[in-house]
């Protein structure tokens, strides 16, 4: 299996719209499944340097590739994908703290994945990161 994929852009904010073009293969005797996913992780600091980490993903896009098929999301018409509700990125270093004083940060990535679609199947992934502003490129402009 193999894939090749283009994103438009990593700087969004919520509501914003992704453009992804795609052309992925199956080769395998088995279904596969194309996910478009972001991961949020946060981590939790304490003031003794114990670190908790925490992550959640959001599907965002899924669709099944045949035995032997392909996937096609052309450059002239890509897949458009919504950015869900999700809070600003916030990776510390505030105010010119030292990096790693700020209790808690949190960071978002894009992942594309192409694998199986059992337990035990392992996957190819191309993980972005993903800038998510403060509010939509429109309520900036028209506030200007």
């Amino acid at each position: 299996a193999q894939f090749e994929a283009a994103v438009d852009r990593t700087c969004v904010s919520p509501g914003d719209v992704l453009r992804v073009a795609l052309n992925a293969q199956n080769l395998t005797e088995n279904p596969m499944k194309f996910e478009v996913k972001v991961v949020t992780t946060s981590r939790l600091r304490s003031y003794l340097g114990k670190v908790k980490t925490e992550s959640r993903e959001e599907i965002l896009s899924t669709q099944t590739i045949e035995p032997k098929g392909k996937l096609v999301w052309p450059s002239y018409t890509p897949q458009v994908i919504t950015i869900p509700g999700l809070p600003p990125t916030f990776s510390g270093n505030v105010l010119g703290r030292r990096a790693g004083q700020d209790p808690l940060t949190w960071f978002h990535v894009l992942v594309l994945s192409l694998g199986g679609m059992d337990y035990f199947s392992s996957a190819i992934e191309w993980k972005l990161p993903l800038f998510v502003g403060a509010m939509p490129a429109a309520v900036v402009q028209t506030v200007q």
